[in-house]
């Protein structure tokens, strides 16, 4: 939604989203916790940048016109997301361990597993609306304000 998008390019209309999204959970909860497996990521340092890298090189597989797919080598992986390719290293072998995703010789995506795609595509989504409604909810008490 462009005008939606536009209003965000205003730093203080999206550091009001931000703080609303906060306190939301603040009040209700992490986003994060009914999804187990993304919030096993997320709680390691660069874990979630790694899982974004590791479901778009998916992506870039499988959907057509995707973005080039980038190899998941360790120490591309580590450069790029500034930490070491031990820990690197670490997140790929746990990720393999519990059949989440296996990365293959060369960097390639050699197996992800159909539930943890999902979870984070749910998870996603869930994101996405969470973010709509705040969106809407701002626009609605806007709206209210020019009426009175």
């Amino acid at each position: 939604r462009p005008l939606r998008a536009a209003r965000l390019g205003d730093a203080d209309a999206l550091g009001d989203l931000i703080a609303r999204s906060a306190a939301y959970v603040l009040a209700h909860g992490t986003l994060l916790h009914p999804f187990p497996r993304v919030l096993s990521f997320a709680q390691r340092d660069c874990g979630y940048l790694l899982l974004t890298v590791v479901i778009g090189n998916h992506y870039a597989q499988s959907v057509q016109g995707a973005a080039l797919n980038l190899p998941l080598r360790r120490r591309d992986l580590a450069d790029r997301l500034q930490v070491s390719t031990a820990h690197i290293g670490s997140l790929l072998a746990d990720a393999e361990v519990k059949g989440w995703f296996r990365v293959g010789s060369g960097g390639c995506l050699a197996a992800l597993d159909a539930a943890f795609l999902a979870e984070f595509e749910r998870w996603s989504v869930w994101q996405m609306v969470h973010f709509e409604w705040l969106g809407e909810a701002q626009a609605a008490k806007g709206l209210q304000l020019e009426v009175s």
